[in-house]
């Protein structure tokens, strides 16, 4: 169901733009089973705005994205300055041909 949900909103011109209404358009649907799966999402939109101990954490997913951002931004980070080390190095190697052309030339 999965695949035919993404082609839904993605080929079929679907986009949730409005949440709420692309939900009441999907429970709408000709076939059932994207009924049922608009029947879930709403059941799973339900457990994330719960109050009770058996809904979502949203302090732990919080803590989680921020953790994964942090990493995530480190290593490109890191990516990013070892690219930059070895265009230093490149380049170093570079002006050492133009100086050794020059003494060959006598200047």
């Amino acid at each position: 169901m999965y695949d035919r949900l993404i082609e839904y909103v993605q080929k079929e011109g679907h986009p949730i733009k409005d949440g709420t209404a692309w939900l009441n358009e999907l429970m709408k649907h000709p076939e059932m089973d994207f009924r049922l799966a608009a029947v879930r999402i709403l059941e799973t939109r339900m457990i994330l705005v719960s109050n009770d101990r058996t809904g979502f954490n949203w302090e732990l997913m919080e803590e989680n994205v921020r953790f994964g951002i942090a990493e995530e931004s480190n290593e490109l980070s890191k990516t990013y300055l070892r690219s930059l080390c070895r265009d230093d190095e490149d380049e170093g190697d570079d002006d050492e041909d133009d100086d050794s052309g020059r003494e060959n030339d006598g200047r």
